[in-house]
């Protein structure tokens, strides 16, 4: 099963699935058409379970099936960072045993180790490590070294210039080496395209930033909520997007936000590749689910559709101004582009199951009582 999802999704370094096309035409019928998206992950509560890349770009298949993403946004404590997950840990024991075997010449690997930035072959992986460090690590510090040196304009030049060197060195290292510290979670999302942020080591850090993002987007005119946690202390942000008529989606697990969102996928099969059949399908269901609702004379499903409520919403979430009806780049796009130099600059230093919202029980008695009122 997994094969045939790598068939059908396939990974682009930078922009996602090479394959969007057909994403795009699945959704030449769909409501969500001329949508905007925004995403927002909760690390803490929903770290990725495989590779932190993969996992990423996965996400944003999944969300751009509901429009044009505009921005993916994670946050976590430094702990999320540093930690070392139980799974990685298996990997690299593995790793460790299967490098000794080749060694020694107990295992043959089938095809040789290839090198990706210079194509030149090596027998066992301990030898193509040995090659890597041995030749691009020590030109990569000599460049790092040189960008430190130099000040004003020549630096900036200089930067821009090594950008594409620095993005494929990174590509090609992440396999091959091992992180002193963590194992290399935020520079896989940022090479994804996704905004990591670290908060404060204090509780509910990570929520409070996120909701303040979420507020953001919501003001500047976004048409679609994606979330990825089971933290119930959302539940409140999802009720107030729905009531400004916003699709809400979730990906999670233990279903406790499903109840308060239009959409809920396990987050178990988004991490791995959910085939965007299977989003198209839980959207047309949706659809009928709409179309039913709006027959019987109701406007949204589960939504008061009253305009005190209304106004009260806009009041709690934007201080009583109404949203902007566009969508707009992040508050934080220049904040990370700041923090992808620091990031080079630091590093030279230190060297389907699938589910929506479906309430049509709860809803069978109140619409009695309205055909009988």
């Amino acid at each position: 099963m997994g094969d045939m999802r790598q068939k059908n999704l396939e990974l682009s370094d930078h922009e996602g699935f090479i394959g969007c096309e057909n994403d795009t035409m699945d959704r030449t019928f769909s409501p969500f058409k001329n949508s905007t998206v925004s995403v927002f992950w909760d690390l803490d509560n929903k770290p990725p379970k495989s590779s932190p890349y993969h996992t990423a770009l996965y996400l944003r298949h999944a969300a751009s099936q509901f429009g044009d993403v505009m921005e993916i946004v994670a946050y976590a404590n430094y702990h999320a960072f540093t930690h070392v997950p139980e799974w990685v840990r298996e990997q690299r024991r593995e790793r460790k045993q299967l490098n000794m075997l080749e060694q020694r010449g107990l295992v043959q690997p089938e095809k040789p180790y290839v090198c990706s930035l210079c194509g030149r072959k090596c027998k066992t992986n301990l030898l193509l490590k040995k090659h890597f460090k041995q030749l691009h690590e020590r030109e990569h510090n000599k460049r790092m070294n040189r960008l430190n040196a130099l000040k004003g304009k020549k630096k900036l030049k200089y930067r821009e210039a090594l950008s594409p060197k620095l993005e494929r060195y990174k590509e090609a290292a992440s396999p091959i080496l091992v992180p002193k510290v963590g194992y290399g979670l935020e520079s896989d999302l940022r090479r994804a395209g996704i905004f990591v942020k670290t908060v404060q080591y204090k509780p509910q850090a990570a929520d409070i930033e996120l909701k303040k993002q979420m507020v953001n987007s919501m003001h500047k005119g976004v048409k679609c909520i994606c979330l990825v946690s089971d933290d119930t202390d959302f539940s409140s942000m999802l009720v107030d997007a729905r009531a400004l008529n916003l699709c809400t989606v979730v990906f999670g697990e233990s279903r406790s936000l499903k109840r308060y969102a239009d959409f809920w996928f396990p987050w178990g099969d988004v991490s791995q590749g959910l085939p965007a059949e299977d989003i198209q399908d839980a959207i047309r269901s949706w659809m009928l689910h709409q179309n039913s609702a709006q027959h019987r004379g109701l406007s949204r499903i589960s939504v008061k559709q009253n305009d005190g409520d209304h106004v009260d919403v806009i009041h709690r979430i934007f201080g009583g101004k109404a949203p902007e009806q566009k969508a707009g780049l992040s508050v934080f796009a220049d904040e990370e582009t700041v923090d992808a130099q620091d990031e080079d600059s630091s590093s030279s230093e230190g060297q389907t199951e699938w589910d929506f919202d479906d309430e049509s029980d709860e809803l069978d008695d109140v619409w009695m009582d309205d055909e009988v009122v």
